[in-house]
């Protein structure tokens, strides 16, 4: 069971031109003029791409705050049946759901259910055995990735793979069981770890006595008008399959086999979201509102925060919380297993949001992503040009 790869990409608007075809391409049609966003010609662009890196589709938004400017999907649902994808299919978009778990923690402080600086030992007085620096470890270091946990591996999570306990509490127990744990990680430094989202849902799950997955759609899809958006493996059986890459070529892997996902446990992190193109432009929307001011899901302040950069990253991008920022202007994230790849843009500066997804994964098919992802930057521009 693979956990979310980190990836991340420099996808600033002032940088990017449109990418050549590789002289490795198998197809022999030359690249497509990037053109202007609304033109038409969008699912002959996204099928390039998907045809020179040979994927089974690819689908893709590009939305303004209050309109989507377009969207294509191309391919087919499993690479071993000739069934194309449809518009309103649903797409697994992986650790870009952090975002959203980060999100849910705003709504749930502008309801007054807790603060952004309530700490572990207010919210968990009964565990003992935590370690004493994480007691005022707040909800701003765990959505950061700062509050000194440790990376996650397969082991972490492998005791709850068949774990017949409810997901609530089988993430308390996680989180006591972490906090007990002496990390050799401090607070303070930039840990990537699915844990902190664990934990993170722990919290909202012993504050409200719901479910994680029952809150993110109470609070979070509902108001946002994400009607097709779930946290589930159900109804997934007759629609989109992501692909592993064995043995020279891809195999389609029926995404309604619990095993072959991460484990439910770790669906805050990201692990079984799936959501269809207009609920991601709706989800993207509400970010780029607010980062230029408007806001209605909660207080803008809220979302501020969540906007706001904690930590740095790497040498070019920070951390705020479920997001990795450029700069004041630029919100980002991506998602990946072993058989999708999702990539999401929020561009404050231009007004645009974009998202691009694969039902496939293997190794150098980031670029696929990052390549689409620079013609749609560059078709807005064109469009902000005129």
């Amino acid at each position: 069971m693979k956990i979310f790869t980190r990836l991340t990409w420099i996808v600033g608007m002032t940088a990017l031109v449109m990418g050549g075809c590789s002289s490795e391409s198998k197809i022999e049609i030359s690249v497509p003029d990037g053109g202007r966003a609304g033109d038409g010609a969008l699912s002959d662009i996204v099928s390039f791409y998907k045809n020179k890196y040979e994927i089974p589709a690819m689908a893709v938004i590009t939305v303004q705050n209050n309109q989507t400017i377009e969207k294509a999907s191309v391919g087919v649902r499993q690479i071993e049946h000739n069934i194309s994808v449809l518009t309103d299919d649903h797409w697994a978009i992986g650790s870009v759901t952090k975002s959203m778990t980060a999100t849910l923690v705003g709504v749930m402080i502008d309801q007054g259910v807790l603060n952004w600086d309530t700490t572990l030992a207010e919210l968990f007085p009964e565990f003992d055995e935590m370690q004493e620096r994480y007691h005022h470890i707040t909800m701003i270091e765990l959505l950061s990735h700062s509050a000194g946990l440790p990376e996650d591996d397969d082991s972490v999570w492998a005791p709850f793979v068949d774990s017949n306990r409810s997901l609530i509490s089988q993430r308390y127990v996680l989180t006591k069981e972490a906090l007990a744990y002496d990390s050799d990680e401090r607070q303070g430094s930039y840990v990537y770890s699915n844990i902190n989202y664990v934990i993170v849902a722990a919290i909202l799950e012993k504050l409200t006595a719901k479910p994680f997955e029952t809150l993110i759609e109470e609070y979070l899809f509902t108001p946002l008008g994400m009607q097709n958006s779930q946290v589930e493996l159900t109804g997934l059986h007759d629609e989109i399959w992501g692909h592993k890459y064995q043995n020279g070529q891809y195999r389609s892997i029926n995404p309604t086999i619990d095993h072959v996902d991460n484990a439910a446990i770790v669906a805050p992190a990201g692990s079984r979201t799936y959501v269809t193109l207009e609920d991601m432009g709706r989800y993207l929307q509400a970010h780029l509102q607010a980062k230029q001011g408007t806001a209605t899901l909660m207080a803008i302040e809220n979302f501020e925060t969540l906007h706001s950069k904690v930590i740095d990253a790497d040498e070019d991008l920070g951390y705020a919380l479920g997001w990795f920022t450029e700069g004041t202007y630029g919100l980002q994230h991506s998602g990946s297993d072993d058989r999708w790849l999702s990539l999401s843009f929020i561009n404050a500066e231009t007004g645009f949001a974009y998202f691009v997804v694969v039902n496939a994964y293997k190794e150098g098919i980031e670029e696929a992503v990052f390549e689409m992802i620079k013609v749609l930057i560059k078709r807005t521009n064109t469009l902000l040009a005129s």
